[in-house]
Parts: structure tokens; C-alpha cells; sequence
């Protein structure tokens, strides 16, 4: 009788100790589960973080930003089927907005910083249910907000842009993506009362002198220029020279200058676009365009009507 009874105690621990074994894997499985789904739903946060701060520091619009927020969370969990399942089951997106970092402090304008963070999500265990652990809840959040300002610009052409009338900094009165023609006359009259007769806003960078200002338009100037420097101009016409060092980028060498020293924009490289010859619109010779070769000047994306109609109509602006 005292064997059968020392055979039941081992059968209790032999049990015991496999549910303690079956918790201990499950429980290392399911955490590694969550952590996953955690570092998944952490991706997707701060990539929705960062594109609602860039939308936001382009427009100040906080809707825009938040419609920003939830394509790009939603674009980053269409990969992942248990996380965009998740979306239909509660899972949501929250934005709020803060004029300040540190502390973030929601509702507070103007609305500079944008912090995502994630409700609603529960991470169903397997094996760990025999220890009583059904589901652990993940939690989440990311701060994004605008890029410093610069301090300094490099690869600078020769160029001075005037500003805008009186407005301020950091646009001056431009927008992103505007089309600026250059000056095709001196700076003269009432539209340029802070600069010398015969200014055609060259800068001198480096060194002074026209064959300076064409090598530097090629793209020999290699120094960066810090925000609130003051460069001199250059005066004069130079328009050869001018001329000849934005020919460089077009794969045009006149004047003595090589394609070694001065390679071709990329677009405007020989295996990018070839020469534009057109006669009423059409095209002889063709453009590629996005790999296709593109033989009426209507049909191109940008194209010389184009440019005319964003030049502005009016005076120049004052320099400042």
C-alpha cells in the first residue's frame, strides 16, 4: 500500500512540473511576442510622429498634420496582419499638440511639437494561460517636432536673392518650391534703392572677379557660408561669364571649362535627358522623362511655359 501511495505523490509532481515548465516557455515565448509587437508598433509611431511635425512645420495646420499621422501609422501596419487586424478591434491612433518640449504640454499654441502615442491594444497570450496571464495591454508613444535652424549653408551659389519686402526670416516673403527667375537686367531704380548702379546681385565668394563668379556658378565654390555673414557683391555685367558657368550644368563647355572639373547636374546629364530641339511644340530630338522619351514639349512635366508663367510680374524687390 505505501508504493501505490509514493506513485500518486510522483504523478502530482511530475504534473505540476510540467505546467511550471509549459509557464516558464510560455511566458518567455508570449513576452517575446509583445516585445515584437511592441518594437512594430514603436516603428509606426515615430514614423507618424515625424510626418505629422513635417506637415505641421510646413503648414501649421494641426488637421493636416493628424491626417498626415494616421496614413503613415496606417501605411506602416498594412505589413503586419495581427496589428492591422488590431485597428478594426480598437486599436487607435492619438495626436496631441504642444508649443513646448519640455514640458510637453497638450493644447498649448502655437502647436509646434506633435506627440502620437497608441490605445487599445491587447496582445493575447498562448501557454502563459496556464500561470493566469490571458492578455498583456501595449502602450506606446512618440515625440517629433521641428528641425533646428541653420546655422550655415554650403554648396552656395554666387547668387543674392532679395527679400520680399519686409518680410521675415526664414522665407523672406518666398515659398517652398517657388520657381525664381534670375535677374535678367542690372539692379536699378526704385526697386533696388540699397544697391550700387550696375549690381546684377552677383556675390563674390572666395575671391573677386568674373572668372571667379563663373568657376563658382560651375561648382568650384566649396566653403559654407554661416547665417548672418556678410558677403560683398560684384559688380558689373559678366555676362559671358555668367553665362558659361550655367552652361557647365547643362553639359555645355564653353569658355575653357571641363566636364572632369565640372560635371553636369544629374538630371541634366547626357544618360538623364538628352538635347531639346522643338519647332511649334514639337520635339526632334526628345527628353527622357521619368525613362520615357517624351517628343512634345506639352507633354513635359516642367517645361519653358511653365517656367514663364511662375516668373513674377511685377518690380523686384528691395534688398535688405
Amino acid at each position: 500500500m505505501a508504493r501505490h501511495r509514493e506513485r500518486g505523490a510522483v504523478l502530482v509532481l511530475v504534473v505540476l512540473s510540467l505546467l511550471a515548465l509549459i509557464g516558464i516557455a510560455g511566458l518567455a515565448l508570449d513576452t517575446a511576442h509583445v516585445l515584437l509587437n511592441k518594437a512594430r508598433l514603436q516603428s509606426a509611431l515615430d514614423a507618424a510622429a515625424l510626418a505629422a511635425a513635417k506637415v505641421l512645420d510646413q503648414t501649421a495646420s494641426t488637421a493636416q498634420a493628424d491626417t498626415a499621422a494616421n496614413s503613415v501609422f496606417t501605411l506602416n501596419l498594412a505589413q503586419y496582419p495581427e496589428l492591422q487586424n488590431a485597428v478594426g478591434a480598437g486599436l487607435t491612433l492619438a495626436t496631441q499638440y504642444s508649443s513646448t518640449l519640455t514640458p510637453f504640454s497638450p493644447g498649448t499654441t502655437p502647436a509646434l511639437f506633435v506627440q502620437a502615442s497608441i490605445t487599445g491594444f491587447t496582445t493575447t497570450m498562448s501557454l502563459s494561460t496556464v500561470l493566469g496571464i490571458a492578455s498583456i495591454n501595449v502602450a506606446g508613444s512618440a515625440v517629433a517636432g521641428p528641425s533646428p535652424t541653420i546655422q550655415q549653408a554650403c554648396n552656395v551659389m554666387p547668387i543674392m536673392m532679395c527679400a520680399s519686402g519686409a518680410a521675415p526670416p526664414p522665407l523672406f516673403g518666398y515659398a517652398v518650391d517657388q520657381v525664381v527667375g534670375l535677374n535678367e537686367v542690372p539692379s536699378s531704380g526704385a526697386a533696388a534703392t540699397n544697391l550700387a548702379p550696375g549690381n546684377y546681385n552677383l556675390l563674390d565668394l572666395g575671391s573677386t572677379g568674373a572668372g571667379v563668379v563663373q568657376t563658382n556658378l560651375a561648382g568650384s565654390y566649396n566653403s559654407c557660408a554661416t547665417i548672418g555673414q556678410s558677403v560683398l557683391t560684384n559688380p558689373g555685367v559678366a555676362a559671358g561669364p555668367v553665362e558659361q558657368g550655367v552652361n557647365t550644368r547643362f553639359n555645355q563647355y564653353p569658355g575653357g571649362l571641363s566636364p572632369t572639373d565640372y560635371p553636369p547636374d544629374v538630371i541634366n546629364s547626357i544618360g538623364n535627358q538628352t538635347s531639346l530641339t522643338c519647332t511649334n511644340g514639337d520635339c526632334s530630338t526628345g527628353v527622357l522623362q521619368g525613362g520615357a522619351l517624351v517628343t512634345n514639349a506639352g507633354q513635359l512635366t516642367f517645361n519653358w511655359s511653365n517656367y514663364t508663367a511662375l516668373l513674377p510680374s511685377g518690380p523686384y524687390d528691395t534688398c535688405h
